[in-house]
């Protein structure tokens, strides 16, 4: 079998077209194959796939739609407080010192509210970074990475509809830890 491989090796050397003709058949394969596997990635537990590049695919394409979830939710709970003026003419009349208290309450929870996402996010990179370090680089750390950010992901989506959207059932939430950060 030794012998075989390196026949072939050696015949791939002398014939440059070979090498090219091999090249080519394996790139056609590959990007042949790559989206019929995301494709059944997405109906599938990535955990499950064969290969880390099915895996970490998958999880690139979960992370993908959570982050558009959380997004929403993030959106949606700025929109609570951005348009308070639409519940001001709805709402019975307040004394002018009220709404004023009232719109300076909603500043400052907007300003919080985008404070807090943008330092969870840099708080999300820094911790998966530590676990992608943990892998020394290895190729196991492109699933871990992308797993790591799904979990933080759909705990903050879970987060910010818990608080903010009072229409919410915590009862349906996917429970956190599915896709778990560590090995």
């Amino acid at each position: 079998m030794i012998h075989h491989r390196s026949a072939t090796i050696q015949k791939l050397r002398k014939d440059p077209t070979m090498s090219k003709k091999v090249a080519f058949t394996s790139l056609c394969l590959l990007f042949y194959t790559i989206p019929l596997a995301s494709a059944f990635a997405q109906e599938q537990n990535c955990e499950k796939l064969q290969s880390t590049a099915e895996q970490s695919e998958c999880l690139d394409q979960k992370l993908r739609r959570a982050e558009t979830e959380m997004n929403r939710a993030f959106q949606h709970a700025l929109s609570e407080y951005l348009r308070s003026t639409e519940r001001d003419n709805e709402a019975p009349k307040l004394s002018k010192l009220d709404l004023q208290l009232i719109h300076e309450t909603e500043k400052r929870t907007l300003r919080s509210l985008r404070q807090s996402q943008a330092r969870w996010l840099a708080y999300r990179e820094s911790a998966c970074s530590a676990v992608e370090n943990s892998y020394g680089g290895g190729t196991a750390a492109a699933v871990a990475v992308p797993a790591c950010k799904l979990d933080f992901t759909q705990q903050r989506t879970v987060w910010l509809r818990s608080y903010f959207d009072h229409d919410y059932d915590e009862s349906n939430a996917k429970p956190s830890g599915q896709e778990p950060c560590s090995r």
